[in-house]
């Protein structure tokens, strides 16, 4: 099986960062990493990116309390 390895400064150079989240289970880390910064994978590799959009559904942003998370 081939496997595709992206590092920090590869994603970085991305023109657009797209994360799409859904269900229940993935709202106490969106929280974590949207609301907190914890230094998890997607907000490092969110917060050395230009454009970052996430695309959350009602279940995975339902821990949100900021507004405009």
């Amino acid at each position: 099986m081939w496997r595709l390895t992206a590092t920090l400064p590869l994603l970085w150079a991305a023109e657009q960062i797209c994360f799409l989240v859904t269900g229940a289970a993935k709202a106490e880390m969106i929280r974590r990493i949207l609301e907190d910064g914890e230094p998890l994978p997607a907000q490092q590799v969110a917060a050395g990116a230009a454009h970052v959009t996430w695309y959350l559904d009602e279940a995975a942003a339902s821990r949100l309390t900021a507004p405009g998370s």
